[in-house]
């Protein structure tokens, strides 16, 4: 049968241990301990890591990703097509220092102003989910853009929906079309 003793932790929180754990060195605090080591551990410079990132990490992360990483699923928009980060921000620390001086906020979205440029802090602004998808290259005029803006408002869907429905309903069409012309002259 184990003995148990009523010890304080240094924390100042009362907890009953094996007393042969105490004497052994294998209790050394009441969990305080353990929980300190775990939060610095999914800590990077103040921002944690792992499953509970900031929205500013991600940003930095995302950044890193679309520009760094081929495997990543937009890369070919960005580090493809020879984007690049400006050598400063190749750490998390001046990138933050950065944000916060030029309005990050969180739910903004990082930003290149010119998008035929590379991030770098001259580059660079924080703006609204709408702002950054008005600044997208587009594949058509700005009367196209505002009429495909309001049919998807007047319709209740996002232009984002609105151009998934077109292209679904497209394609099986010009499938069809192609396969006809493909078919051979039965002459």
């Amino acid at each position: 049968m184990k003995s148990w003793v009523s010890v304080i932790c240094d924390c100042t929180r009362r907890k009953d241990v094996p007393a042969g754990n105490l004497l052994n060195g294998i209790t050394i605090s009441c969990g305080c301990y353990h929980r300190e080591r775990a939060s610095e551990a999914n800590t990077v410079h103040g921002h944690a890591k792992g499953y509970r990132r900031t929205h500013l990490l991600q940003a930095w992360r995302g950044m890193r990703n679309r520009c760094l990483d081929p495997d990543a699923s937009n890369y070919r928009y960005y580090g493809g097509k020879g984007v690049s980060i400006a050598p400063e921000w190749d750490t998390f620390p001046p990138f933050a220092e950065w944000a916060h001086a030029h309005g990050y906020a969180a739910g903004l979205e990082l930003d290149r102003i010119d998008s035929e440029k590379d991030y770098s802090p001259d580059n660079c602004r924080w703006v609204t989910k709408k702002q950054n998808i008005r600044n997208r290259d587009h594949a058509w005029d700005d009367e196209l853009d505002a009429e495909l803006i309001a049919f998807a408002t007047q319709i209740g869907k996002s232009p984002y929906e609105v151009i998934a429905d077109a292209v679904k309903d497209y394609l099986p069409r010009q499938r069809r079309a192609a396969e006809v012309r493909l078919r051979p002259d039965p002459a």
